[in-house]
């Protein structure tokens, strides 16, 4: 089994994400990695973040856990499944950590490493849909009469965190960093202001 190091810069963070820019399968891998490359590029001392990868780069495991997050890629391969599950249990599960944005691919080496330290399981099935920017382009959108858009500040992040169905202590640092450093746009009430989606 290798064991999991911290990723050593920017430049091997590259590489890392240019591994899953072969295949759309991977988009989910792909964004989150670059997610987190733009992150490191505007934040280098970024707080509670921490990106693991196996000596072997070219397998394109990642581990990343922020805070208590957790999102994770491995590049399909007659063996990947058990390298992500020995990669997962090389990890400090005390608390359990939330794992994020998980393609189904990883469901099997996840649970079983949630299930062998004896944490609760809550399992949440979303869907993500992709949309070529040709077509997405094609839309016009526009707020409902006494609606306006505007990006998100910073301050909005205590009501997004007060009504997010996800929220946990240290989501409110997240949804900070996260307007602070993405675009984010938001639906305000004209009447008096209020940020309502």
């Amino acid at each position: 089994m290798s064991k999991l190091q911290q990723v050593a810069g920017l430049k091997q963070l590259e590489q890392l994400r240019n591994l899953y820019s072969r295949d759309s399968k991977y988009l989910k891998e792909f964004y989150c990695l670059e997610n987190y490359l733009e992150l490191h590029k505007k934040d280098a001392k970024l707080r509670n973040v921490k990106v693991y990868v196996l000596p072997e780069l070219e397998l394109g495991l990642f581990v990343i856990v922020d805070r208590y997050q957790l999102f994770m890629g491995c590049l399909e391969s007659a063996d990947s499944e058990e390298l992500l599950k020995d990669s997962l249990s090389q990890l400090t599960w005390f608390g359990g950590l939330q794992c994020g944005s998980m393609p189904h691919r990883y469901f099997k080496a996840a649970t079983q490493v949630i299930q062998a330290n004896k944490l609760r399981l809550k399992n949440l099935i979303t869907n993500s849909l992709f949309l070529s920017q040709e077509k997405a382009l094609q839309f016009e959108v526009n707020p409902p009469v006494g609606f306006y858009l505007k990006s998100l500040s910073v301050k909005d992040a205590q009501v997004i965190d007060d009504h997010w169905k996800w929220s946990e202590p240290g989501s409110l640092f997240f949804m900070q960093r996260q307007i602070a450093y993405n675009i984010c746009v938001g639906l305000y009430e004209e009447e008096n202001g209020e940020l309502v989606a």
